[in-house]
């Protein structure tokens, strides 16, 4: 496919929706952090820095096989409770129904946190008036995705939304990008991309041509062993307006 332009303004944009349009599993450091700071149901002696540590590197390796990902997103809770318990064992704790209290815990925690970005509603709505064709695409289970649509009041905004759990797959399969395009009735040229993940919202729709906006919310900043390089970076939300020219 004819690679995008990087000055072409398209007709149909696509937007991820976790830690693109809400706030949810950005800066893990600090929430787990504050989580296990304030959690009073832990063994006697353990160290929480420590744990700290040691569940953030369980989670990097529970999260790094690609059909493991795509498997346990489908269930967010469940996947929490092995990675700590699998931190408990690690540090030679064999309380495995506290380690799940924890997790269960910090889910809650997490879920209770969502936010959406300054500005979501507004750019959403302003992209509408000026006639784009707006589609949500988000990885993750029906339920619990579909809840964060009706709670953020997302559904309205968009022509299209695309969940993985009602789909049968999600990014970065090549047939969501393409079913993105002929729901929207556009070419790849004609399309952007806004997404937080590297692989799943640059990487991949680049390879389709279509165009990509990389959403550095949490102001983190492009790494050096980055997939591939999007066409636009932008941190906070309004700025994709202005990239527009609106």
């Amino acid at each position: 496919m004819t690679a995008v332009r990087r000055g072409t303004r398209p007709r149909a944009i696509f937007f991820d929706m976790d830690d693109t349009l809400i706030s949810a599993y950005g800066r893990p450091e600090e929430a787990w952090s504050r989580t296990i700071a304030g959690y009073g149901d832990l063994p006697a002696g353990l160290d929480r820095s420590g744990l700290v540590a040691t569940v953030l590197q369980e989670a990097r390796d529970f999260w790094a096989d690609p059909v493991d990902h795509r498997h346990w997103r489908q269930n967010l809770f469940e996947a929490r409770r092995i990675v700590v318990r699998r931190a408990f064992s690690a540090l030679g704790y064999a309380e495995q129904d506290m380690a799940d209290r924890l997790a269960d815990h910090f889910s809650r925690t997490r879920e209770a946190e969502y936010r959406l970005f300054p500005g979501a509603h507004e750019t959403l709505e302003r992209l509408r008036m000026a006639g784009f064709r707006l589609a949500l695409v988000t990885n993750g289970a029906a339920a619990p995705q579909r809840a964060k649509i009706e709670r953020f009041a997302l559904a309205p905004r968009f022509d299209h939304v695309l969940i993985e759990g009602e789909l049968g797959y999600g990014k970065p399969e090549p047939q969501v990008y393409s079913e993105l395009l002929r729901r929207c009735e556009v070419g790849a040229g004609e399309a952007w991309i806004v997404g937080d993940n590297l692989e799943w919202e640059v990487a991949a729709p680049k390879r389709h041509g279509i165009g990509t906006v990389w959403a550095d919310m949490h102001k983190v900043g492009l790494p050096d062993n980055r997939p591939a390089d999007p066409d636009h970076v932008i941190t906070d939300l309004p700025e994709l307006l202005a990239r527009l020219g609106l």
